[in-house]
């Protein structure tokens, strides 16, 4: 009897049947980034370890864990692009309604990718969310907008300084994750090109990228200073916009009520016009 067909189209639809519930961590942009990050590298730590006790070839295993490496790495990077546009949305959705300065007319938004967010009420998710955040300059520049000083137009706020390492390191990060992500691991010539001002050393290609374990550490933990580092500037600095807003207008808000809110969402006591909140 001939084996019955499958619907394939039907079943790459039914993918969208298996959803879950959204983690608390996910309301805290930080908090959501650093479980993500865990979770990988636990992920990559749990499959090391039972393999131990196991019978095994070491080299075939090797060879499979460069590719779940490769994998753990790109997580990685993606689980600090959410944060930095999860950050940038609560940012808009604490301003969108409160200035008149022209700090959103810049980003272009479809109008499908609006109206999915009207039932939400969060224009940040509407501006934010659809994009993608893969470049320092394009980060700095939406960052500058979003965070732009009401008084002071030489007070800009830079997500990474340009010019700095940081900006550099970031940036070589990025064009790794495009390695991995567009090319399945492949440093291609175009690739070298990019990486080698970047790193400032010479790097063959075409080669594959084999990232070890200790390359997925140091990634880590150097993403999760920036992120912790990126929070708490961005928090401190919506603050101050907020205290700015409120001293012209003392009836946008109590000062008290926003201060909690914008604490709860960076995960740390922030003060909005002498209010300081809980987070």
């Amino acid at each position: 009897m001939p084996r019955k067909t499958i619907d394939l189209p039907a079943r790459i639809v039914e993918v969208l049947d298996h959803l879950g519930d959204m983690p608390p961590e996910a309301d805290v942009p930080i908090d959501h980034c650093i479980l993500a990050s865990n979770s990988s590298v636990n992920m990559r730590r749990y499959m090391m370890q039972k393999l131990e006790n196991t019978g095994h070839y070491p080299a075939v295993r090797d060879r499979h864990f460069i590719t779940l490496n490769n994998m753990v790495l790109v997580n990685l990077i993606q689980s600090f692009e959410r944060f930095i546009k999860d950050l940038a949305a609560v940012c808009v959705d604490h301003l969108f309604d409160r200035t008149i300065d022209g700090r959103f007319d810049e980003p272009q938004v479809r109008g499908s990718s609006l109206a999915a967010h009207f039932a939400g009420s969060s224009p940040g998710k509407a501006l934010c969310e659809s994009g993608t955040w893969l470049d320092c300059k394009g980060i700095n520049e939406r960052f500058k907008d979003y965070l732009r000083h009401p008084t002071n137009v030489h007070s800009i706020f830079h997500v990474f300084a340009p010019g700095s390492d940081t900006f550099r390191i970031m940036s070589l990060i990025w064009q790794l994750r495009h390695t991995v992500v567009h090319n399945v691991g492949v440093l291609t010539r175009s690739d070298a090109a990019k990486l080698r001002l970047l790193a400032k050393k010479q790097l063959p290609s075409p080669r594959i990228l084999l990232t070890t374990s200790d390359d997925l550490r140091f990634l880590q933990a150097y993403l999760d200073t920036q992120a912790k580092d990126i929070n708490r500037r961005a928090g401190e600095r919506l603050a101050d916009i907020l205290t700015i807003i409120l001293g012209s207008d003392p009836t946008l808000f109590a000062p008290q009520d926003e201060a909690n809110a914008i604490s709860k969402k960076f995960g740390f006591p922030l003060t909005v016009a002498g209010a300081v909140g809980l987070p």
